[in-house]
């Protein structure tokens, strides 16, 4: 087994923050078609789960039907916008630093 990660690794491995991780945690672990693996080691802050397992659970689809592409579809295009605004800081921070 991997080494395990904390629950601020899971949250940015699911592009999740600390705080909204807590919030779902439980919505996600009770998903009937494809439940977040629970931790693997502790509870509360100093709960540890298994990296492959969790890379699985996304793989599957993550919070969405496996079954389902279509479910999956808005987390692509998420992705997507993300890298573009990342591409225009990116294209911004070029242009400030050379004057404009």
């Amino acid at each position: 087994m991997a080494d395990l990660i904390t629950r601020a690794a899971l949250a940015r491995m699911l592009g999740l923050t600390v705080e909204k991780l807590y919030k779902r945690q439980k919505e996600l672990e009770a998903n009937p078609v494809n439940p977040l693996p629970g931790p693997v080691l502790g509870n509360m802050s100093g709960a540890r789960w298994d990296p492959a397992a969790i890379e699985r659970w996304i793989a599957a689809g993550g919070e969405h039907a496996p079954a389902n592409p279509a479910t999956t579809a808005p987390l692509a295009s998420a992705k997507a916008s993300v890298e573009d605004w990342g591409a225009q800081l990116d294209s911004n921070a070029r242009r400030l630093a050379v004057g404009g």
